[in-house]
């Protein structure tokens, strides 16, 4: 579903507030803070997103929704945050870095 920068960052804040693990409620303040980057800034209108769970999707809003490839930006339990490129639905073929929140 299809959803305004601002609810999404709300969103994330609250899954961030509810988590108990210290780690895990950093690596998604590091999520929330680049959502509300995107919703602050020109991006907003570039970019389209989603929330799956505790992940933050990403595309590209000139092509339909939920229909090319996206940036899955995820928190990690180790407090990192993964970015991972879904272009193919075979795992090892998908870039991936794994970052701290900073």
């Amino acid at each position: 579903m299809m959803k305004p920068w601002p609810l999404l960052v709300d969103h994330i804040r609250n899954v961030r507030k509810r988590s108990e693990d210290e780690k895990f409620s950093s690596a998604l303040l590091g999520i929330e803070q680049l959502a509300d980057f995107i919703a602050q800034g020109s991006l907003r209108d570039a970019l389209f997103g989603w929330t799956s769970m505790a992940d933050l999707c990403v595309q590209q809003t000139e092509h339909k929704p939920y229909s090319v490839a996206y940036l899955r930006i995820s928190a990690q339990s180790s407090g990192l945050i993964e970015f991972r490129f879904i272009d193919t639905a075979v795992d090892r073929r998908q870039w991936t870095r794994t970052e701290p929140p900073e």
